[in-house]
């Protein structure tokens, strides 16, 4: 008989008879849950069916208003691990509104170093004040972290500002 090599857990085995050609796992219980959650997340990705299956998951919870409360009433060890989830979601949530804080307090420096200006300290003043332009514009860029990404679309490119 050939022998396989798992796509799971990478062990030879001997695959079934009838699906030998076919059959890329073993028979282990945790590879054939890999198996079918792979199986399952290609079928989610293709069109229509996340919104089929989030239909037919709402239906359900019409049924069953009282699962969760239930579930969670009879497994502490999913409330535990579901307490320490939330917890690090709401964690990374507070790091991101930090940074956005950051990143405002950022973009009002910026403001406040345009509308200083350059002043009347150089007979270059209009090739100073572009140069300041740009290096804002540029510094407004990295903080805003903009949707476009093409140096045409920038106003800061070729001396002007925006």
């Amino acid at each position: 008989m050939m022998q396989k090599r798992c796509c799971h857990c990478r062990e030879l085995f001997e695959p079934d008879v009838r699906a030998a050609k076919v059959q890329k796992y073993c028979k282990a219980e945790e590879c054939q849950r890999a198996r079918r959650r792979r199986k399952y997340n290609r079928w989610i990705r293709q069109p229509g069916n996340a919104a089929a299956h989030q239909d037919a998951l709402r239906a359900w919870a019409k049924d069953y208003p009282d699962y969760w409360r239930h579930y969670r009433a009879t497994h502490p060890g999913y409330v535990r691990e579901d307490n320490e989830r939330r917890a690090r979601s709401l964690r990374k949530a507070r790091a991101f509104r930090k940074a956005t804080d950051l990143r405002q307090i950022a973009v009002e420096r910026l403001d406040a170093i345009e509308a200083e200006g350059v002043g009347d300290c150089s007979a270059k003043q209009t090739d100073l004040a572009r140069r300041v332009r740009g290096i804002v514009g540029y510094l407004r860029w990295t903080v805003k972290a903009p949707v476009f990404r093409k140096a045409t679309d920038m106003a800061w490119v070729g001396g002007t500002a925006g």
